[in-house]
């Protein structure tokens, strides 16, 4: 079985800022000769078709940070339960931490555990037109203060920008360079116009997909790079390559099912 290769540097919670990603990657029942659809419903018929062909995914990555107050490893197990839901379960070996993701449909909730406390956050595409926001990156970079408003705005130079707004002035703005069906550049600017953080995806039109597979396959081929300065100043890199995975011949996901202990704290995320 071929699993995902993927090594990586990081600095706070950026480091999985791409997580979200791996849900909208392109799934193929085999390696078609030749694919043709001359309109959007041809498209979803398409993808339907193959998306009703997965009973079973398996994807494994160990991520190795540096540079951390918590240095060390991160373990993830993901699996595909179709038609729509798609689901990550993570465990974080850096110090107390554990943290579980679910995504179902356009909903992704994550919850954390810090020293016995669990916050659930909620994440949302901001506009469905526009899924390749992936609105995580925002929520994970910034959480809204009571009373914050976020915009988005698209110009003629094909970019997507998020305003966060606050008492009317604009506090924070993130620029997603669009230059394919999905954002291949995320900046992230502070209060005062420096740049913080940057986000680079490869054109995932450009990776040409492996060898033929006899069996349902999965092909991610993003190669990730986010860039910025922690808190600290200190700089922060992580370098991301994301390989093929096999279908249909994962773990159980029940085998994995990391859920909130009863009778735990739980904070919900503003």
């Amino acid at each position: 079985m071929t699993l995902l290769s993927c090594t990586a540097r990081a600095a706070g919670l950026s480091m999985i800022a791409w997580l979200p990603l791996l849900a909208a990657g392109c799934i193929q029942n085999s390696v078609p000769d030749k694919l043709e659809v001359h309109s959007l419903a041809d498209l979803d018929g398409e993808l339907a078709k193959r998306k009703s062909a997965i009973h079973d995914l398996l994807l494994a990555t160990t991520m190795k940070v540096e540079g951390l107050e918590h240095s060390g490893a991160v373990t993830a197990y993901i699996n595909c339960e179709p038609p729509d839901r798609f689901r990550m379960d993570a465990t974080k070996r850096m110090g107390p931490t554990l943290f579980v993701f679910v995504m179902v449909k356009d909903r992704f909730v994550i919850n954390v555990a810090i020293e016995g406390k669990w916050v659930r956050g909620d994440v949302k595409s901001q506009q469905k037109e526009h899924q390749e926001l992936v609105a995580a990156f925002a929520w994970l970079e910034e959480r809204l203060e009571p009373g914050d408003e976020r915009s988005i705005a698209e110009d003629e130079t094909d970019q997507l920008t998020v305003v966060t707004r606050r008492a009317g002035k604009a506090v924070r703005s993130t620029r997603y360079d669009r230059a394919t069906l999905f954002a291949t550049r995320i900046v992230f600017f502070a209060e005062d116009g420096a740049e913080s953080a940057s986000v680079a995806l490869s054109d995932y039109r450009a990776v040409k997909p492996a060898e033929a597979h006899p069996g349902p396959s999965a092909w991610i081929p993003w190669k990730i790079v986010v860039t910025g300065k922690g808190k600290d100043g200190k700089e922060y890199k992580v370098d991301t390559s994301i390989s093929r995975v096999d279908l249909n011949d994962g773990i159980k996901p029940e085998a994995w099912n990391m859920e909130i202990p009863e009778g735990a704290v739980v904070e919900e995320a503003k």
